[in-house]
């Protein structure tokens, strides 16, 4: 086998590489272990308000929201859905829906723990008691907005950047909710004693998914270096 071979046989490794994180970072909308991440994560962070919620509802997917996210995610823009404004156009029963959105670089950074936690984040610059914010806040006052218990979720990659972003390589991930929250002059929950705890666990699937995507990775990336090792004069040009 010669040096011209050997060139080939390892880019076809490192492309296989490359394409196993990018589809593992970017699943589709009926991926159940991107559906359970959502659905948990958001309801993580919704058992964590201070103070707490008597008020709050567990979220649980749906899977028109998730395609009304995912068509719009496919618009590569850094802005709200227009359609979210006209009612019945973006969810079949809900006359209002909210939305999230997350961008960033390059596409195979994204997590749904990520993007969610930046969202929740905002609560620094939010105060409960007086209902005020000194910052961006809206993003964690979706999240947790007590009668908002419907999600659905889509990421999509954008080779040629995304409008109002960045015209490098990004992704997009777009959460939407039903019904919308963030009513003017509102407070996103009750405060109660009787405390909103979420029930959401990680399942087999769950369990076999967070062990199988990691351990894909590295068997690929310990077979390039075993080509490496065993055919030692490959080279790479430039």
């Amino acid at each position: 086998m010669g040096s011209l071979s050997y060139q080939v046989l390892f880019f076809t490794v490192v492309m296989l590489m490359e394409s196993t994180v990018y589809l593992q970072s970017l699943p589709d909308i009926n991926d159940q272990g991107f559906i359970s991440d959502s659905v948990a994560v958001h309801n993580e962070y919704r058992s964590k308000v201070e103070p707490c919620a008597s008020d709050m509802k567990e979220m649980s997917w749906d899977n028109d929201l998730a395609k009304t996210a995912s068509k719009w995610a496919k618009h590569c823009s850094f802005s709200h859905n227009p359609d979210l404004k006209q009612p019945g156009k973006a969810h079949p029963t809900f006359s209002t829906v909210g939305e999230n959105i997350w961008v960033g670089g390059p596409p195979h950074s994204f997590s749904v723990a990520r993007a969610i936690k930046l969202w929740y984040d905002e609560v620094t610059y939010y105060d409960y008691t007086t209902n005020a914010c000194t910052k961006i806040c809206g993003h964690y006052t979706q999240v947790v907005w007590a009668k908002s218990y419907k999600v659905g979720c889509a990421v999509q990659t954008c080779p040629n950047g995304i409008t109002g972003f960045s015209d490098t390589a990004s992704a997009i991930y777009v959460c939407d909710y039903g019904p919308a929250g963030n009513y003017k002059g509102q407070q996103p929950y009750t405060e109660g004693s009787n405390c909103f705890t979420s029930s959401a666990s990680c399942n087999s699937f769950c369990i076999a998914v967070l062990i199988t995507r990691p351990v894909s990775v590295i068997v690929i990336f310990a077979a390039a270096y075993g080509l490496q090792m065993f055919y030692p004069n490959m080279f790479i040009y430039e």
